[in-house]
């Protein structure tokens, strides 16, 4: 792995990218540079690499991870990493939009999922709501409260926080789901997240009033009318 030690005194969290395309890494390399409090440290070209990094004892606060790694899968090697108990936030980006794997995702504790192609303020979002996350829990030396766990969760795009019990990793998914099929049920969401069935209906809930999520009625035949969730055309991803 290439490691980078340019700026290592000025900033506290070090940031790898696990990417097999260099237009990619430069990319994300200048996107990077706008944001405080972050620097880079090493750049993975394969997910054997990336995975030697850490079996050898290599440290990160934060993993920027593709899912089509050379050599192994970007989720795969995440998974391996828990196992580890390597102790690094990830942050996936990837054109792969499909509900299952956004989903695996999900159940792997990242951080934030970024579908491709992305533009620099999505990005530096996402760098910007680690840093902030990071800080406000090195500030707390006691035992938290329900409080203090709402708030430490990142703002939304609008800048307002989410109701209680809301995510925003879960939320992104649940969206991503509905992008990626147009239109789906509650329970067919609550089986491709594995998320019970009121917890999705809570986000659903949300999403409409948002305006972000529609809701559908198609009637088959006699019985009761089904209840299909649509994204809003400009807000979905």
């Amino acid at each position: 792995m290439v490691l980078d030690e340019r700026g290592a005194s000025m900033v506290p969290y070090g940031a790898v990218i696990a990417e097999d395309d260099r237009s990619m890494v430069r990319l994300y390399r200048a996107f990077m540079e706008g944001v405080e409090g972050i620097r880079l440290i090493g750049v993975a070209s394969s997910g054997d690499e990336l995975l030697d990094y850490f079996r050898r004892g290599g440290r990160a606060d934060l993993l920027i991870l593709d899912i089509y790694l050379e050599g192994a899968n970007g989720l795969a090697a995440l998974r391996q990493i828990r196992a580890l108990r390597a102790e690094v936030d990830a942050i996936v980006v990837s054109s792969e939009g499909a509900p299952r794997v956004v989903g695996e995702a999900m159940r792997l504790g990242i951080f934030d999922y970024l579908i491709k192609p992305f533009g620099a303020s999505r990005f530096r979002k996402a760098m910007e709501d680690f840093v902030a996350f990071r800080r406000r829990l090195e500030r707390l030396d006691q035992r938290l409260s329900q409080d203090d766990l709402d708030r430490l969760f990142p703002r939304g795009d609008s800048g307002e926080e989410l109701p209680k019990g809301l995510h925003r990793a879960t939320l992104k998914g649940i969206l991503s789901c509905l992008s990626s099929k147009g239109e789906m049920t509650s329970e067919d969401l609550a089986e491709e997240l594995g998320l019970s069935k009121s917890t999705v209906r809570r986000y659903l809930d949300y999403l409409i009033r948002e305006g972000e999520v529609e809701l559908k009625l198609k009637h088959a035949g006699r019985g009761r009318p089904v209840n299909l969730y649509v994204p809003v055309v400009g807000n979905a991803g």
